[in-house]
């Protein structure tokens, strides 16, 4: 519906109550206008057959992909935590055709007559925003210490000026736990 003081159209929900669309038999009475104006039970206009619906077949770039998708919470909210962990356990699966199951993080499995698995999702751009960043922080290093070593015409004393360089890492990486999961420590 379109109302003069809103900038975009108002969605309706039109809904029968729960009693007139509980079953078949209510919903064959329910009528709809024919192009002549009479009103026209939908059971003249429906064949009922009963059956399984077929499954979506997903694709992506072409293969076949089969979704699993969750979510994480708790005490370690962030997905790497959970992916990190899983990974090992997953690496430890052994397919009934006798091969491992290959995980990906940034590329698609090159393969479609094997089994194989995609991290996708949130994980991909978290692997690559940190892949990238850290090979311009490395790219950043050489390029100082090419500077430093031009100024001061020494290769020894931008070693000692960079050395405290890593020590800032301190506050990105994580202080406890095997991936940065801290717990809470009984008092």
């Amino acid at each position: 519906m379109h109302l003069p003081r809103e900038k975009e159209p108002v969605e309706l929900l039109l809904r029968l109550p729960v009693a007139g669309r509980a079953g078949l038999e209510s919903l064959a009475g329910v009528t709809v206008p024919s192009p002549s104006g009479a009103q026209v039970p939908l059971a003249e206009l429906v064949e009922v057959r009963r059956g399984l619906e077929e499954k979506t077949i997903y694709h992506k770039n072409l293969q076949p992909v089969d979704y699993v998708v969750g979510d994480v919470a708790g005490s370690a909210e962030s997905p790497v935590y959970a992916i990190l962990a899983m990974k090992e356990k997953i690496a430890a699966l052994r397919l009934p055709e006798g091969y491992e199951l290959q995980q990906f993080s940034a590329k698609q499995p090159e393969r479609a007559d094997r089994y194989a698995m995609k991290w996708d999702g949130e994980w991909q751009i978290t692997y690559e925003v940190f892949r990238d960043m850290g090979l311009a922080f490395a790219a950043v290093l050489v390029l100082i210490y090419i500077l430093v070593v031009a100024w001061f015409r020494s290769f020894v004393v931008p070693l000692v000026i960079m050395a405290p360089i890593p020590l800032t890492l301190v506050g990105i990486l994580p202080d406890t736990g095997r991936w940065g999961h801290s717990s809470p420590r009984p008092r």
